[in-house]
């Protein structure tokens, strides 16, 4: 098998050059991804005011 020696990372940069139309779509899903980020961070800050209201010192809880 292959050693870690052996393992090598290589990365590619790419510029891009939208119009106008690529650009608003961008803008959009960037905008999509923001909202449901902040929609499931409100979520699990509600359900962990909900565990802490009643008494759960720990969250996750550890079964």
């Amino acid at each position: 098998m292959y050693s870690e020696a052996n393992v090598v990372n290589k990365g590619v940069k790419v510029k891009l050059y939208p119009d106008g139309d690529m650009k608003q779509r961008i803008h959009q899903n960037i905008g999509n991804a923001r909202f449901v980020r902040n929609k499931l961070l409100k979520e699990y800050q509600d359900t962990f005011a909900l565990f802490k209201q009643y008494g759960y010192s720990k969250f996750p809880l550890k079964t």
